[in-house]
């Protein structure tokens, strides 16, 4: 390619986006959801009680009696909430948005345009390894996508409180395995790579600055999180692993004739090419199984040592 795309307003509209991210994380972990969560406790009657004998006449007193007799078809409760209004904001408002969010990004990803068709041997060959998350060259493999979806589904499961799953904790933990294989990635990505780099690719760089801040962001949001259930040296094991596995990626596909470390698509307009940077290994099924395997390890090794770890 004879020019860059990723150009200054790119690069800042990334940046923005990345760190954002990261920070909206950070703040809804360690501030946002603990403020709201800290608020819409519930008190326990010790039994089963009727709602009309609760509840009074106001206005707050007959929507509650509206939602619980009407909506949920209960005419006793053993639990209310002590503050109902920021109870409302929690469950409707923040809890809401992280279900929705899980929920509609899991069939989104099922739904890919970029899958052909899992139900036929040579379909499921492709959609495992090659298949994409929007249909273009540049996107993530979806399977790669789903690993991180599926621990925070099993997260959310495993420390549910009573039937209410706990979807905040198993989003931190999704963001902290793309933390953990990312940062991990990008050490071995320009122990390599950067003998490519000079000042026509500052725009790149700082690319991937932006994302290192936005896995740092991700790393002490899931640390700092006030209800955390999980310590972080249980994953000192799988993050060992995984380095070993970035060691063997990098110097054993030289035995076969590849470059070390072979991947498909890098921030470098440079050595890539087309608009999506895709590198001369970009369908080649070793590389792309090896891309895709780095994610399913790391989630499997994840989601073994939180199974293991008590309660």
């Amino acid at each position: 390619m004879s020019y860059n795309p990723l150009t200054p307003f790119w690069t800042a509209l990334t940046i923005s986006f990345e760190t954002g991210l990261g920070i909206v994380a950070y703040l809804g972990a360690v501030y946002v959801v603990p403020f709201l969560k800290r608020r819409s406790s519930l008190v326990d009657f010790g039994e089963l009680r009727d709602v009309d004998s609760i509840l009074g006449n106001d206005f707050w007193s007959k929507l509650g009696k509206f939602f619980l007799k009407k909506i949920l078809m209960l005419k006793q409760v053993r639990h209310l909430p002590v503050h109902p209004k920021w109870s409302a904001v929690y469950y409707m408002g923040a809890f809401g948005l992280a279900f929705l969010v899980l929920f509609i990004v899991s069939g989104d990803l099922l739904t890919s345009v970029g899958l052909v068709n899992p139900l036929s041997i040579n379909g499921l060959w492709y959609d495992i390894l090659f298949a994409r998350s929007n249909g273009q060259p540049n996107g993530a493999h979806i399977v790669s996508y789903l690993s991180v979806l599926v621990l925070a589904w099993i997260v959310a499961v495993k420390y549910r409180e009573g039937v209410v799953p706990e979807l905040f904790l198993g989003g931190l933990t999704g963001a902290l395995l793309f933390a953990i294989h990312e940062g991990l990635y990008t050490t071995f990505y320009y122990f390599w790579y950067w003998q490519f780099l000079d000042w026509d690719l500052t725009t790149n760089v700082l690319k991937d600055v932006s994302s290192l801040s936005m896995i740092i962001l991700f790393f002490f949001a899931f640390k700092n999180y006030p209800f955390q259930k999980m310590h972080l040296s249980i994953f000192k094991r799988p993050a060992l692993l995984f380095t070993t596995y970035c060691f063997g990626w990098f110097f054993i596909p030289v035995a076969f004739g590849y470059n070390p470390f072979p991947i498909t698509i890098v921030n470098n307009f440079k050595y890539g090419s087309t608009v999506y940077n895709e590198t001369a290994y970009w369908g080649d099924p070793i590389v792309n199984a090896i891309e895709v395997a780095s994610w399913v390890l790391a989630y499997a090794l994840m989601a073994v040592a939180i199974l293991r770890a008590k309660k």
